[in-house]
């Protein structure tokens, strides 16, 4: 009932007792809303959706901001996952790999968890969303291409540092840089021409960059670079199966 025991160890358990009581204490006043997600009585597909389960340490927001003007909110775990959802569902649209139809569903769970899927999708399609935004949310391994991620990183000024932080804010600069080096879907990189689908919805969603091929060149340099500095995922993303 609880994320966290995706990956929690049994030897684990105890070290967490904790945040695991923290939140489930947090959800006993909630009752009616996690009964009304329930939709007990509400028909529904028997048949299982793949899913994807991002834990916070999959690449999530780090409190930078989107690379897009006019944007003052930060990245969130949440917000960051479904814009890559939506980037690699839109670009596996664009390649005729997926139905037009399809939308993705994003909810957060206890833990700072985020599942994502697609709403009813086919087995077939379920299944490629899931492995294509696993791939490129989760480890470099040895991808056909890679792409990198920006985002506008604040930095605090002299005068920000200065004033209060609910004012400060305001006089603080942002620096854009390279904060992840993410991999191509296997499915979008069977051609120069898929990988630039990919790149186009990446900079729409996600980040400005451009998709390089990653096996020589320049673009093996920047994985090589990138996994030095620390600047590429490390957790693996999990796979579930859920009914809805």
């Amino acid at each position: 009932m609880h994320a966290a025991f995706t990956t929690l160890k049994p030897e684990g358990v105890e070290d967490s007792v904790s945040m695991l009581n923290a939140d489930m204490l947090d959800r006993v006043p909630q009752r009616g809303a996690y009964r009304s997600r329930w939709r007990i009585g509400d028909p529904y597909h028997p048949e299982p959706v793949h899913a994807l389960e991002l834990g916070r340490s999959s690449g999530g927001g780090g409190g930078h901001f989107p690379p897009f003007a006019g944007y003052r909110e930060a990245w969130t775990h949440h917000s960051l996952s479904l814009a890559i959802g939506h980037a690699v569902l839109a670009a596996l649209r664009d390649a005729g790999l997926l139905q037009p139809e399809l939308r993705l569903h994003a909810g957060e769970r206890a833990g700072g968890y985020v599942r994502l899927f697609l709403e009813q999708a086919s087995e077939a399609d379920s299944a490629l969303f899931t492995q294509s935004l696993a791939e490129a949310l989760g480890p470099l391994r040895r991808p056909r291409y890679v792409i990198p991620r920006l985002a506008d990183v604040e930095q605090s000024t002299r005068l920000s540092r200065w004033l209060p932080r609910v004012i400060g804010q305001y006089f603080a600069r942002r620096v854009r840089q390279v904060v992840m080096v993410h991999a191509v879907p296997a499915a979008l990189s069977r051609s120069k021409r898929e990988a630039g689908l990919f790149e186009h919805r990446w900079n729409q969603y996600v980040s400005p960059g451009q998709a390089v091929y990653a096996h020589r060149g320049v673009g093996r340099e920047i994985m090589e670079v990138a996994r030095q500095q620390g600047l590429v995922p490390m957790a693996v993303p999990h796979h579930k199966e859920v009914f809805v």
